[in-house]
Order: C-alpha cells, then structure tokens, then sequence
C-alpha cells in the first residue's frame, strides 16, 4: 500500500515537473523575445484597428462583464436593503441600561 502511495505521488511529481519546466522555458523564449516585439515606436507606430484587433476585448467577454456588472448590482441593492431592514427591527437600547420604565 505505501508503495501504491508512493507511486502515485511520483507520477503527480513527475507530470507536474515536467510541466513546469515546458512553461519555463516557454515562458523564457517569448520573454527574450519581448522587447523586440513590444517595443515602444513599433507599439506607437500600430493603426487603431491594430491596436483594437491586438487588445480589445471580445464581444463574448464584454456581453459576460456586463451581465456580471448588473448581477452585481442587484445584489449591492439587496444587501442595502437588508441592511435597512435590520436597523428598522432592531430593538432600541436604553443608553443607561436601564430597562424599567420610569
């Protein structure tokens, strides 16, 4: 059973080292490659429609982050509402503690 245990572990390890070092070296070559890619006069010298096809955001995303926007906002409004309504029901304290009626 601690052998099973062990080989399993060992197959985790392996795959994840495995994939760590690809994404290293992945990673490595785009970052060398970067500054020549990315440089400033080439990124001032892009065309707006460049610029837009490069980093605009999709309609998928963009019809997603709106959803998300007002799904956001019903629940603010909800959570102030509750809030309300709690200070509405809470009961009044005597600030001298005192709960007979004088």
């Amino acid at each position: 059973m601690a052998t099973d245990m062990m080989e399993a572990y060992y197959k985790v390890a392996l795959k994840t080292l495995v994939d760590d070092v690809s994404n290293l070296a992945i990673e490595r070559s785009l970052l060398q490659k970067l500054p020549s890619i990315l440089s400033p006069e080439i990124v001032c010298d892009l065309t707006d429609e460049k610029v837009q096809r490069i980093a605009a955001e999709s309609t998928e995303s963009a019809a997603e982050r709106a959803l998300a926007t007002e799904r956001l906002s019903v629940l603010e409004s909800g959570m102030a509402e509750l809030k309300r309504l709690k200070m509405q029901s809470a009961p009044a304290v005597d600030p001298a503690g005192d709960d007979s009626a004088a």
